[in-house]
């Protein structure tokens, strides 16, 4: 493979770097997860799951204003983060100001996020990043049929999310957008497994399919 080529990990990324004169192809990142239609029945705590660096890019600030806003319309909940980071401590001491802190555990790192992700008590993951390169997180959610939400950053988020499972959240989003966000989940969680499993796989095997295109075009290629 020639040193010079430049690849991208998504088609919005891959536009931008165009637009820009960058002469670049698609390679999506191959994902290890398989397919399985877990079921998640809402109870009455909304169980939410966040994995990622605790880092300026994940911004976790932001999520904790997402939170916030959960809170004040009545949502009872617990947040589980997996990851660590640099900032791990600036997010306690904000989520302790914020009175969240009761409602967010942290678990360090783990290295089998298959079997997290698995878990049915989780009801929504929880992207708030700044940017992603794809957001490869959110199609290991629909790989167990978790319920995303991520905020639209560049780049990812939209081309995963826009008009299928889940819910985008703008960039600087309301309290409005979060609760709009909320209830997106509520119809969602209303709908039967079946229709649930369906509309995930169609994703999930959409991006399996990218990807092996992308990669086996690389090999033709070399």
């Amino acid at each position: 493979m020639n040193s010079g080529n430049v690849y991208s990990v998504s088609n919005d990324l891959n536009k931008q770097l165009i637009n820009h004169g960058i002469n670049s192809n698609v390679l999506i990142n191959k994902s290890n997860h398989v397919f399985l239609p877990v079921n998640r029945e809402p109870g009455s705590v909304l169980e939410i799951l966040m994995v990622g660096r605790i880092a300026e890019q994940k911004d976790y600030m932001k999520s904790l204003e997402y939170l916030c806003a959960l809170q004040s319309i009545g949502v009872d909940f617990l947040v589980n983060i997996y990851g660590e980071g640099p900032l791990q401590p600036d997010i306690e001491y904000e989520a302790e100001l914020l009175g969240l802190s009761d409602k967010i555990i942290f678990n360090g790192y783990e290295p089998d996020i298959e079997g997290v992700i698995a878990n049915n008590r989780f009801n929504i993951l929880l992207l708030t990043s700044k940017y992603e390169g794809f957001g490869l997180v959110l199609i290991e959610a629909l790989s167990k049929c978790i319920f995303p939400i991520a905020r639209n950053c560049d780049f990812g988020p939209e081309e995963i999310i826009k008009n299928r499972v889940g819910a985008l959240l703008p960039y600087d989003f309301s309290k409005a957008d979060v609760q709009h966000t909320y209830q997106q989940y509520l119809e969602w969680a209303n709908e039967c497994s079946e229709f649930q499993h369906e509309k995930c796989f169609e994703v999930f095997n959409e991006y399996q399919k990218m990807s092996s295109k992308s990669w086996s075009n690389l090999e033709l290629h070399r």
